[in-house]
């Protein structure tokens, strides 16, 4: 064996001691990825992802109270979200995400 064979060879170990390593040291990360994969697929087609109505009616709000619009707190610790009063906490937590972004 030459030394050119020597370092491909020592190469194709360390790439697969690294690789072993990553296996190792990441199999928790994998399995629960491959535990959580099915639940995420499941009707993929049928039940659509992303923002739904009330995320949206949270972000619109928080908007409104980022840019200074008060009249979007009941009270100050409510807020109407379709035509229902509820807590004011995630408008509250979420507006200054708006600001920020403004």
């Amino acid at each position: 064996m030459n030394h050119s064979q020597f370092l491909i060879t020592r190469s194709d170990d360390l790439r697969e001691t690294k690789m072993k390593k990553l296996l190792k040291n990441h199999r928790q990360f994998i399995l629960l990825f491959l535990v959580i994969l099915p639940f995420y697929l499941y009707k993929l087609g049928e039940i659509p992802y992303g923002f739904f109505c009330d995320e949206a009616e949270i972000g619109a709000q928080s908007h409104r109270l980022a840019q200074g619009d008060l009249s979007v707190l009941k009270h100050g610790f409510f807020y109407e979200h379709f035509n229902y009063e509820y807590g004011a906490l995630p408008v509250l937590s979420t507006a200054h995400l708006w600001a920020f972004l403004d």
